[in-house]
């Protein structure tokens, strides 16, 4: 995250420091190709089974967001004027936690979920007047998901006889839709994209088996903020 801080104030203070035109003709291109890079934080959405409170003597669950970065590509083709379809295929690493609480307090534990995901948005981007050097733009669209992660290395360090050693696991396809704005920064020979964007997974990602973490559930939806650096 810090990385990619730095890397944006000295892109920001570059352009400062230029005061012609770049690129005057950039917009007006069919295609454009780049690659992006990124950092997400994701976590769960909980919906809770209607016996929640009843077995095992569990009081709550609640989701734990932690950090991952993006690595990916992007094929961008301008429809209209201001209006652009981006393709931007990704290798995103999730990392998600849910925190038990117990009566008993020395079960209280938290579960933590891993993924690798190779990700396949396809958005539309709808564009302002560049001003100068500077465009603002909206972004939305739908995002399908593929979890890379075998089950056999999710179930590794598992005992079926015993319900503490278990992992609360995750269908391996997700779809999602997402939106958010962002900023086109015009230099000499690339455009520089800072990016915010907002995921809300709308399938259910739960895998249901029977054992002390997953019985109280009943669906789980994925929720990602995720900040991201395009060069194109």
């Amino acid at each position: 995250m810090k990385k990619l801080i730095v890397i944006t104030l000295l892109l920001l203070f570059g352009l400062r420091l230029n005061a012609q035109d770049n690129t005057p003709g950039y917009d007006r291109q069919k295609y454009h190709f780049g690659f992006s890079m990124g950092y997400n934080a994701s976590s769960l959405a909980i919906i809770k089974n209607q016996n929640f409170y009843q077995p095992d003597s569990l009081l709550a669950i609640s989701p734990l967001s932690g950090p991952g970065f993006n690595l990916g590509l992007v094929a961008d083709v301008l429809l209209y004027k201001h209006v652009n379809l981006r393709f931007t295929p990704n290798l995103s690493f999730v990392d998600r936690s849910l925190q038990y609480t117990f009566q008993d307090e020395r079960k209280n534990t938290i579960r933590s979920i891993e993924s690798t995901y190779v990700e396949f948005p396809l958005d539309i981007k709808i564009k302002a007047d560049r001003r100068r050097n500077v465009g603002f733009y909206v972004i939305g669209g739908l995002k399908y998901s593929y979890d890379v992660i075998s089950n056999k290395k999710v179930t590794k360090g598992e005992d079926p006889f015993d319900e503490a050693t278990r992992k609360v696991k995750l269908q391996s396809a997700g779809l999602s839709y997402e939106w958010g704005f962002g900023w086109d920064l015009y230099y000499q020979y690339f455009r520089f994209s800072p990016e915010i964007k907002f995921q809300h997974g709308i399938s259910d990602l739960l895998k249901k088996e029977d054992h002390i973490y997953a019985r109280p559930l009943d669906k789980l939806f994925s929720r990602v903020i995720c900040i991201t650096l395009y060069f194109e």
